[in-house]
């Protein structure tokens, strides 16, 4: 400090004066003396923004060379936060700023010809907040300094907040998913607006595809309000199986629009019948038929009735019958379910008992029209069956006596035996005198015996035949017979023995003559 001398005129103090004005929006205008009171009684909607009050304060004077302490204080009075403020203090260039010390933002010191401006940028001031920039000013020249504070802050945004509500579509279904072909099943459908909007003029379409059908069923719903939905009941009736694919559609105004293929499989059963047995039989013969039921659907066939018509001719053992039973002229068998892919096989045991062709007929059926026929054809035959046998003395025979020799004929067939031929052979040493049964014809060694004209089933002939034997020995007979109408040749033969009488009744020690 200097000191002044005795009768020395005291030395200039520069006064300082304050003025605040603002720029930007008309909501943000300087405040000073009253006016924070007027804006503290302004109405609501005029504080709606941020509205900023600036005010300096310090010493009125200060000394020429010496520092004065000042303070800038920007509060903000408003209700909405101001952004990006700049407060810019303008100072002539004499005065110096030797120290700025901010509470919050940053300074920057400029200098622009005469004049230099401090630059305090503040990023934020809340609402009934406040901030506050503290200068240390040393005057070099003895003038008045002026305060010039202006400020400014980016306008606040007027937002206006619009709730964009949308509707969405979307379709689930219920439904079975297999079907059985001719069987109505009921599915549902549920159409909901999952979205935030109204969706107006709801349209459902169905498409069966591949059916034929070109044009889709359509149904109004109306209109969906946001988390409602709508049910609709569809009855499905499939006529076709394999897989049925059914494209739905719902659409709104607005371009709202949502899709979904739903797939079902339509199942079918089905029958097959083939029927197994002989092709050719013969007349009181036995044998059986077999019946093969299956289904090569992809369903269960239920309640599967199996009716079979057997001829005249064929007469079945209805005591060897497994779960069937005779139902009139047709025997019937009846299965619950009939799995698909599987089969059921049934077998008749008969007794064939007359002749021709005859035909076995097979029908089955199910539920749902199902149906299925088989048949087999069995040629019946009547054939003779003709056996020979011979009878010959059951014990030896004196040399010189008859022997009886009988040829046994039996036709074990179905059908007679005509033009039947017999002969009968003896060997070396004996004879055939006489014979009785069928005109016949003696010749050395030979009965030949005329032609049988007929031998109907089950009837017997017996021929018999005298043979004298001339030494002893064993002696051979054989019977042939022939029937060429029914290519039958047979043969039987039985060995005789014969003994010399006169040399049985010699004494013991009778000597033997040995050629």
């Amino acid at each position: 400090m200097e000191s002044a001398a005795a009768g020395s005129q005291p030395k200039e103090v520069p006064s300082v004066n304050s003025k605040t004005t603002a720029s930007g929006y008309s909501a943000n205008a300087a405040w000073s003396g009253r006016m924070a009171e007027m804006a503290a009684s302004a109405p609501e909607r005029a504080l709606a923004g941020p509205v900023l009050l600036v005010e300096t304060s310090g010493p009125r004077e200060i000394t020429l060379g010496k520092p004065g302490l000042y303070e800038v204080l920007v509060r903000n009075i408003g209700r909405g936060a101001g952004n990006r403020v700049r407060v810019t203090i303008a100072l002539p260039i004499w005065a110096e700023v030797v120290e700025q010390i901010p509470a919050n933002g940053t300074v920057d010191v400029t200098k622009d010809g005469p004049t230099q401006n401090v630059v305090w940028m503040i990023e934020q001031i809340d609402p009934q907040k406040e901030e506050r920039l503290r200068l240390k000013l040393v005057p070099r020249e003895s003038k008045p300094i002026e305060l010039a504070v202006q400020y400014t802050l980016l306008a606040p945004v007027n937002e206006t907040k619009i709730e964009v509500r949308e509707p969405k579509l979307a379709i689930r279904v219920e439904g079975p998913a297999q079907a059985l072909f001719g069987r109505a099943e009921l599915y549902r459908l549920e159409i909901a607006n999952t979205g935030t909007g109204e969706a107006d003029n709801v349209v459902l379409s169905l498409l069966p595809l591949g059916t034929g059908q070109k044009t889709p069923a359509k149904q109004n719903l109306g209109s969906i309000p946001a988390g409602e939905k709508r049910v609709v009941e569809v009855e499905l009736l499939p006529r076709q199986t394999g897989d049925l694919q059914i494209q739905m559609e719902v659409t709104a105004d607005g371009g709202i629009r949502s899709q979904l293929e739903h797939v079902v499989t339509v199942i079918r059963p089905a029958l097959e019948v083939v029927v197994e047995g002989p092709a050719l039989q013969f007349v009181n013969q036995d044998d059986r038929y077999h019946i093969i039921v299956r289904n090569p659907g992809t369903a269960p066939a239920e309640n599967v009735r199996i009716q079979v018509t057997c001829p005249e001719s064929v007469e079945p053992d209805l005591m060897a019958l497994k779960g069937g039973k005779a139902v009139g002229d047709v025997l019937e068998w009846v299965l619950t379910l009939l799995p698909p892919g599987k089969e059921e096989v049934i077998e008749i045991p008969c007794h064939f008992a007359g002749t021709g062709n005859v035909r076995l007929l097979v029908q089955a059926t199910a539920e749902g029209n199902l149906t299925a026929q088989g048949e087999y054809l069995t040629q019946i035959q009547a054939v003779a069956d003709l056996a020979l046998r011979v009878e010959d003395p059951p014990r030896p025979v004196p040399v010189g006596k008859d022997g009886l020799y009988q040829v046994i004929i039996e036709n074990r067939g179905s059908k007679a035996a005509t033009d039947v031929r017999v002969v009968g052979f003896f060997s070396e040493g004996i004879e055939p005198v006489a014979a009785k049964g069928v005109p016949h014809k003696i010749v050395p060694g030979q009965v030949v015996f005329e032609p049988i004209s007929k031998i109907g089933p089950g009837e017997k002939i017996v021929l018999e035949i005298q043979a004298r034997a001339q030494k002893a020995g064993n002696h051979v007979f054989r019977a042939e017979l022939r029937c060429p109408s029914s290519d039958i040749r047979l043969a039987a033969e039985e060995t005789t023995r014969y003994y010399d009488a006169m040399l049985a009744e010699r004494p013991k020690d009778a000597g033997t003559n040995l050629r």
